[in-house]
């Protein structure tokens, strides 16, 4: 027995709406419900996101942010990478049509 199962399991009660909503941030991101429920709990343990120090470099003054707001800016930032990613795969189908 490896150590992943090792852990017990706990199971979580959640509303219908939020478990959608993680669903379909899982497969965004390519990865299964535990996975991405792990990921944003872990996320909201950080200190500070990379999003965070990028707003900070750039001259925006300092600014306290939250886990919550860390969180949406993080979840921004997939978003965005998902779309570009998404156009760029577009564009290489579309040349190679023209291929």
């Amino acid at each position: 027995m490896n150590d992943r199962h090792a852990i017990s399991p706990y199971p979580i009660r959640m509303p219908v709406e939020l478990r959608r909503r993680l669903e379909e941030g899982a497969k965004a991101g390519s990865r299964s419900l535990h996975a991405e429920i792990i990921s944003r709990l872990e996320e909201s343990f950080r200190p500070q996101g990379p999003e965070v120090e990028l707003l900070q470099r750039v001259g925006s003054p300092k600014v306290k942010v939250g886990p919550q707001m860390e969180m949406l800016l993080s979840s921004f930032a997939s978003q965005i990478e998902l779309e570009i990613q998404r156009q760029a795969q577009e564009l290489a189908e579309d040349r190679a049509k023209k291929e």
